[in-house]
């Protein structure tokens, strides 16, 4: 197993964390930035297994991140009208926050081209609402759900090159 420690600072939030304020097209929202955000320091760990035959490739990896002053989007649970329509609004705020989760994947050789493939990836992120001797947590908005993915693929084998011989011509 390999096992990875590491810190982790964000010199400054971004502009649009510090100073949005309207319409996010892409994501059909209306944002609200927040100019008194901290930088974000996080503290990740991570152990990873790889596993590998003739036939199965096998990974697996879980981690732990703990971020100080995380910046997150947060629902304000009100719609803000303009001109070009109603928009859920959210605000950008910061919290210090516990993310943890697992990516696994496996690959089964069924022929000298075809494979079986798997994929599972799961996130969990907690807010710390308190440090004291008894740590209470509530869970961190907008989370993307579990992963399942799971298929077969196909590898082209490389047209083999011919071997190029050079030889001398005598004269």
């Amino acid at each position: 197993p390999r096992r990875q420690r590491q810190m982790v600072i964000r010199d400054r939030p971004y502009v649009t964390e510090l100073f949005a304020k309207g319409v996010h097209h892409g994501a059909a929202t209306y944002e609200n930035g927040n100019n008194s955000l901290n930088p974000e320091i996080s503290w990740n760990s991570n152990i990873s297994m790889e596993w590998k035959n003739d036939r199965i490739e096998a990974t697996a990896s879980i981690f732990r991140n703990y971020i100080r002053d995380f910046i997150y989007l947060n629902p304000d649970n009100k719609v803000v009208q303009t001109v070009r329509g109603a928009f859920p609004s959210y605000s950008y705020q910061q919290a210090d926050v516990v993310l943890k989760g697992i990516d696994a994947s496996v690959l089964l050789r069924l022929t000298s081209n075809w494979s079986l493939t798997g994929k599972y990836a799961s996130v969990s992120g907690k807010r710390v609402l308190d440090q004291g001797t008894d740590t209470q947590y509530d869970w961190l908005p907008l989370m993307p759900g579990d992963m399942l993915q799971a298929g077969f693929r196909y590898d082209f084998q490389q047209p083999k090159k011919e071997q190029e011989t050079a030889g001398l011509v005598k004269a």
